[in-house]
């Protein structure tokens, strides 16, 4: 384009803003320069302005006369109000009543709207008084306001659950810290047996102190979702993320953390988890769900710690009966780390811990394998569609519409039609 490019663009401005919308909307494909002209809101005031001062000496049936029109409100002196838009942008620049006070020549097409009125209908006025085209007037289903809309919720939903999501995570997360290791005052107070009963209860109250924490947290957070109505799938879905997260990190500190694998810091973990389960047996299955399922992994880690009689336990007892979910990488760390601050005892005798070592090293080709720690999940576990499903149907035949619905006449669609 050598000559367009010698044009200044205000001549170009001048140009474009003479030429019909259709022809306007097509031009914006053929440059960056041109569509960020066309889509400039002074363009945009300028073609207006210029094209009704044009059709003012114009017959009203010119190309000048094409724009886009949307029903705006019904007005109680029975007039219902449209806005004129001089492109998509469909920004409010005329306004007009119908029953229309116009020539008997007068000659309207309808070529689009956004509140649902039909496309490409032409309609004639004589007097004020629709002529032609009432027949053709008919609902017309808005396929891609309602994919977009669709879209933006989806997109909504998605984020406000990431953000519910994560703040939990970090009002929780300082005191996973603490509850995977007990302090060793508190623990050294238990060690020593139970020759001081208050005492020895009053060091167990401080060691569940972080888990009550956690458990208070959690408490207050369904509570939140209760009162606000939340549908029993999302309750479902965050707690079942979350709990999935208590027990990543919790087992992941684990077998990281060679003082945490002992057995009365095992006894520990144990009161604690002890805590969340009451947590989910009050809140009842109807909102907690799976919830405490997805602690399996920590569960059976600490139910290998605080049971006795270890070196007696063969290796298909201890992955099949004891720790069914753990590897044998995994296994294989706890037992070799494993140490009895409490009754001296060992660990799983040496025939178990060579017979760990030759499987590792039969699988050792296998690179998922290799790794013992477990990885978080932060995706969005669920749909829009997911949600709509889980989601009790309801017959809008039952619901009587407001009467704002039965005043406008506008809105004579969305009644229910009679039988």
């Amino acid at each position: 384009m050598p000559l367009m490019k010698e044009l200044p663009n205000d001549v170009i401005f001048d140009i474009l803003s003479r030429l019909p919308v259709k022809a306007i909307i097509r031009f914006r494909c053929v440059s960056k320069s041109w569509y960020a002209t066309i889509t400039h809101p002074s363009f945009i005031t300028t073609h207006l302005n210029l094209n009704l001062n044009l059709n003012l000496n114009r017959n009203h049936t010119s190309s000048y006369n094409h724009g886009y029109l949307q029903y705006s409100m019904y007005d109680p002196s029975e007039k219902s109000k449209w806005c004129v838009f001089s492109d998509q942008s469909y920004v409010n620049h005329v306004g007009f009543e119908t029953p229309f006070n116009c020539r008997p020549s007068y000659y309207l097409k309808l070529v689009g709207s956004v509140n649902g009125s039909p496309q490409e209908v032409n309609l004639s006025f004589v007097n004020g008084d629709l002529t032609g085209g009432v027949e053709t007037l008919r609902q017309v289903e808005a396929k891609y306001p309602a994919l977009l809309f669709k879209q933006q919720l989806t997109a909504y939903v998605e984020k406000i659950y990431g953000m519910i999501q994560d703040n939990l995570k970090k009002e929780i997360s300082p005191l996973l810290g603490l509850c995977i290791q007990a302090s060793r005052t508190s623990r050294a107070s238990l060690v020593k047996g139970s020759s001081c009963s208050v005492a020895n209860s009053a060091a167990q109250q401080a060691l569940i102190a972080h888990w009550q924490g956690i458990v208070t947290s959690l408490g207050n957070f369904l509570n939140t979702l209760k009162e606000n109505h939340v549908p029993l799938f999302l309750v479902h879905k965050v707690f079942t993320q979350i709990f999935s997260f208590i027990n990543v990190q919790l087992f992941n500190s684990l077998l990281l953390r060679r003082e945490c694998c002992s057995f009365s810091n095992g006894e520990y973990v144990k009161a604690g988890l002890a805590e969340l389960e009451h947590l989910c047996y009050k809140a009842t299955d109807e909102y907690a769900g799976s919830a405490w399922d997805e602690l399996k992994h920590i569960k059976q880690a600490i139910g290998f710690l605080v049971i006795h009689q270890k070196p007696k336990k063969t290796l298909d007892e201890i992955s099949h009966d004891l720790c069914p979910v753990l590897s044998i990488q995994q296994l294989y760390r706890i037992s070799t780390m494993y140490w009895d601050d409490k009754y001296v005892t060992h660990s799983v005798s040496l025939d178990v811990i060579s017979s760990m070592r030759v499987l590792m090293t039969e699988d050792s080709n296998n690179a998922a394998s290799n790794s013992f720690l477990l990885d978080d999940d932060s995706s969005i576990p669920f749909s829009v569609d997911d949600i709509s499903k889980s989601m009790e149907q309801i017959d809008i035949s039952d619901i009587e519409p407001p009467p704002l619905i039965h005043e406008n006449s506008g809105s004579s669609f969305l009644l229910p039609r009679a039988e």
